[in-house]
């Protein structure tokens, strides 16, 4: 029977001991991690908007005859049946009021946090350790794009059912007869109620029976057999009905060591307060913290088993390796996916959404090791502490601060987007049903990864919301677009753009300048090449 030293000196011994946490511990924790997200992002309740696919479920869920209409208009997300359902019901009970889509996001967010709390617990860490982590996830700025993006309440949704599934399972294994039969049941709908609302963690569920064999041996096996079969059911599914480009097999390898890579520069950059490392920072401070875990692996070899250091340091060498491994195995998930990354801005770094939790435990695992060396070392216990406390200070105070940036350059993507509606609905005040709008003059990007309007859908969806008419079209000109004056229709072409061109018919679109603001109908070929040339010499579009 294996036996894993919990990080309060307690043994977890396989289905013998395990920590309790009582109703209040768990509910405090909720409530704690709730009070922390407020305080770090309340200020974007005020400031909040809707970006990128926001709009497009909200035009699905607002203008399609109710719930069920707005599931028939995602149907092209059919292979994520959960997230179908998910849209629809939340704006519907939500409303257009971005302010409560933001507050939802930052609840589930809390959820996450309290979850993970959960289950730190159950794998013994001490509640103070548990909710220093929790905090630091909350503010985590590698993937803070789900705290002020409305639609990625449900990729985090998707990892805090991938946590209750775990805690789920973790007690059923340790109870006996029908009851565990039944927590293992729960668990494994846990997991697959995950995967089919949005894949994120599917790859660290299939890891998770390392976890198994690690707690309780072999009789894990059977438990996570049956984890990888219906999963991996589940994933083939998914993966047939995706439109989403893969990255080709045979490119699958270096794809890896480029994920990897990033990985380990997000790890360097939660201890980089000044500013982004660069290759060589980065590298320095990744072995820096390779030295101190061989530093404590080697303090732990050298360590009789009754000094009462060896206790923390084989704990917390264990969790720095588990939390690398879950890391690791989180990464593989965007493997496949040839735009999202590690160090992806904005809306791409909703990539971290899982791995980065790891990041941060390991980050945490690897200053307690320190402070474990310090105090064998003969430090006095106080200065050992004042430098964890200080370290994990630095590190929390790091990720406010680029937190703190981030949410303002979402503000400002927010501000800008009711400016440019305000100027096209003042430039064009009547709308006739079917018209397609042509906008010129509005960035893409607030900042780099952070969305204004650039998608056509996303547009289309403010204008809907505006006019109260869904058959609006748009097509925002954003920077490095063509135009074209073909004799059938016109053409808009973003040299940027995977979804290729996108067109308006003469007659029925406007050209809309939305700084000056002024609005042409453009009923034939030679109006168009009119308008185009007065686009091209004030530069907002190229020739």
């Amino acid at each position: 029977m294996v036996r894993i030293p919990t990080l309060d000196r307690q043994p977890l011994a396989t289905g013998e001991t395990r920590p309790v946490s009582s109703i209040l511990e768990v509910a405090a924790a909720f409530f704690g991690a709730a009070g922390i997200m407020w305080l770090a992002f309340r200020a974007h309740l005020q400031s909040a908007g809707f970006y990128n696919d926001d709009w497009a479920f909200l035009v699905a869920s607002r203008f399609s005859g109710g719930f069920l209409g707005g599931v028939r208009s995602l149907d092209y997300l059919s292979f994520r049946p959960l997230m179908t359902l998910y849209w629809p019901a939340l704006f519907g009970l939500l409303g257009t009021n971005p302010s409560y889509h933001e507050a939802w996001t930052l609840g589930v967010g809390a959820v996450m946090a309290g979850l993970l709390f959960v289950v730190l617990r159950s794998l013994g860490m001490p509640r103070l350790h548990a909710s220093a982590i929790g905090a630091l996830v909350i503010v985590f700025p590698g993937s803070d794009a789900t705290r002020f993006w409305p639609s990625m309440s449900v990729t985090v949704l998707s990892v805090a059912l991938y946590l209750a599934g775990v805690r789920t399972t973790l007690a059923a294994f340790r109870g006996i007869g029908r009851r565990a039969a039944l927590l293992h049941a729960c668990g494994l709908a846990l997991f697959v109620g995950s995967v089919l609302l949005y894949e994120v963690a599917y790859s660290l569920i299939l890891g998770t029976g390392l976890l198994y064999l690690a707690l309780f041996g072999r009789r894990a096996l059977p438990r996570w057999a049956i984890d990888i079969g219906c999963i991996g059911a589940i994933l083939t599914f998914v993966t047939s009905g995706t439109f989403y480009t893969r990255v080709p097999v045979a490119d699958m390898p270096s794809r890896a060591v480029t994920v990897g890579r990033q990985a380990g520069w997000l790890l360097a950059d939660s201890f980089w307060v000044p500013a982004y490392p660069n290759p060589l920072t980065a590298v320095v401070i990744c072995s820096a913290l390779g030295s101190v875990v061989a530093a404590a692996a080697w303090r732990l070899r050298r360590t009789s088993a009754d000094n009462p250091h060896a206790v923390p340091l084989r704990a917390w060498l264990i969790t720095a390796a588990g939390s690398f491994v879950a890391a690791t195995i989180s990464y593989l998930a965007i493997v496949p996916s040839p735009t999202l990354s590690p160090l992806g801005a904005g809306q791409q770094n909703r990539a971290n959404v899982l791995g980065g939790i790891w990041i941060v435990v390991f980050v945490y695992a690897v200053v307690m090791l320190a402070y474990h060396l310090l105090l064998s070392a003969h430090a006095p216990r106080v200065v050992a502490g004042m430098l964890s406390i200080a370290a994990i200070s630095v590190v929390g105070t790091g990720f406010v601060v680029q937190v703190r940036a981030d949410q303002r350059a979402w503000a400002r993507a927010t501000v800008v987007q009711k400016y440019a509606v305000a100027q096209i609905a003042k430039a064009q005040p009547q709308l006739p049903p079917n018209s397609t709008v042509v906008s010129f003059g509005i960035p893409s990007e607030a900042a780099p990864g952070v969305p204004i309007f650039s998608a056509g859908w996303d547009l289309a969806g403010a204008l809907a919301l505006r006019f109260d008419d869904a058959s609006i079209r748009a097509i925002p000109v954003v920077e490095r677009s063509l135009v074209e004056c073909n004799a059938d229709r016109i053409a808009v072409r973003n040299r940027n753009d995977s979804f290729g061109a996108q067109t308006g018919d003469y007659g029925t679109t406007y050209f809309v300048d939305a700084n000056a603001p002024l609005s042409t109908r453009i009923s034939d070929q030679d109006t168009c090449r009119r308008v185009r040339a007065v686009m091209i010499e004030l530069g907002l579009i190229l020739a």
